[in-house]
């Protein structure tokens, strides 16, 4: 029996590729493979957000029976589910000692549990620091959080944000095997490759090819929408932005908004780099990477 765990993170097309699988989880299950993804593990069924975050006993029972009747069902199983990590809320995206994430080892651990224990190997992608608070802070706008970018990412130094570090924590949990690891800026070139990692290769033959892309905020919208919060105090933060989005939709080749100084954009490109090649050599982690040729490879740390 196999357990894969893809625990997203947040804006790092994670929602693309859990449509996709949802799309084929019938097929999936007549050949084996149960899947999990946000709708089933959100739902009053399985409020597992509840069971493993915040330790609620009915939600944390609810989710047990459901794991055990799933598990008995399938041989190979797979949880597709970003918030197993924590959300975009500022308070569950930083922690101290400048951590993304910093409750994501101690709520996997949860859920082990609740899945009767390992081995189960993981599944993360990761991005440029500054792109990826950009695009989380985005998401908290839509979402109709008023907070400006200098509240949400106060007393973090962002370009210094370490994957390598949440990777270790993950890894340190008991139950985990290994885990698997890409780039979001190389997820297009890898998406055939990490669906037959978490499938196989006939399973994944029969995913579709991406065809739903989560925008983000242009430029534009974005400063349309930093006047409209001046000018309009009553109207709903989240009304205001589509409103500004409306009128600037980010479309391919329309600038993204950088609401973060642009030195940060700088020095979190290069720490970025930097911080690739420390996880890729960690012991239990495979970095998933496309070559020179297109095609894809790979970087394991040491067994």
């Amino acid at each position: 029996m196999t357990i894969r765990i893809h625990l997203g993170a947040h804006k790092t097309a994670t929602t693309e590729l859990q449509r996709a699988l949802r799309s084929v989880r019938d097929a999936l299950g007549s050949d084996g493979l149960g899947y999990l993804g946000p709708r089933a593990l959100r739902s009053e069924v399985s409020p597992l957000f509840h069971a493993i975050h915040k330790g609620e006993p009915d939600a944390w029972e609810s989710c047990r029976r459901r794991f055990a009747g799933w598990l008995s069902r399938h041989e190979d199983h797979l949880i597709s589910e970003e918030n197993i990590l924590g959300t975009t809320f500022r308070g569950a995206m930083f922690g101290k000692d400048n951590r993304i994430y910093p409750a994501a080892s101690e709520a996997l651990s949860q859920l082990i549990v609740l899945l009767g224990g390992g081995p189960v190997e993981l599944f993360l992608s990761v991005r440029d620091p500054a792109q990826f608070v950009t695009s989380a802070y985005g998401q908290q706008l839509k979402t109709g959080t008023g907070i400006d970018i200098e509240s949400y990412t106060g007393g973090v130094s962002v370009a210094d944000l370490s994957w390598t570090d949440l990777v270790q924590r993950l890894l340190s949990v008991p139950g985990v095997a290994r885990l698997i690891c890409w780039r979001y800026e190389d997820y297009a070139a890898l998406r055939p490759v990490i669906l037959e990692r978490m499938l196989g290769a006939e399973r994944a033959a029969i995913v579709p090819a991406a065809s739903w892309r989560n925008a983000g905020i242009s430029d534009a919208a974005y400063r349309a929408f930093a006047e409209m919060v001046m000018e309009d105090l009553e109207s709903p933060v989240e009304d205001l932005l589509q409103r500004a989005c409306a009128l600037h939709p980010k479309t391919e080749g329309v600038p993204a908004m950088r609401p973060l100084r642009p030195r940060v954009y700088g020095r979190a490109r290069r720490n970025y780099a930097q911080d690739m090649a420390r996880l890729s050599a960690l012991e239990g982690v495979e970095l998933l990477a496309p070559d020179a040729g297109g095609e894809s490879g790979s970087r394991r740390g040491s067994a």
